[in-house]
């Protein structure tokens, strides 16, 4: 029964430990929010650790596709990336 304890004590800490990192890493846009954050990992053990490696990775996507430009798909060809399928042509060359 000790080894249950001792073990779930490492997963915790180890959680904890890794999204401490991934917070001190990331790019948030002041420091209270990395503030709250970090309060959010050590006060609720498990699920803040997980909300906020969650919302590191998405944020971290994001910031990929961003810097990426447009990906291939419906938004890439004849129309803008802001407008959906059904809207304004961008380009003269467009039939519609």
């Amino acid at each position: 029964m000790k080894w249950l304890f001792v073990s779930l004590a490492v997963l915790l800490l180890g959680t904890n430990i890794a999204a401490t990192a991934v917070v001190l890493q990331s790019v948030v846009p002041t420091r209270l929010q990395r503030a709250l954050q970090l309060a959010l990992v050590w006060f609720v053990p498990l699920i803040g650790a997980a909300v906020c490696l969650i919302f590191a990775a998405t944020d971290r996507e994001a910031r990929v596709r961003a810097a990426s430009g447009p990906t291939k798909g419906w938004n890439t060809g004849c129309f803008d990336a802001t407008s959906p399928p059904i809207g304004r042509c961008c380009r003269s060359t467009c039939s519609s």
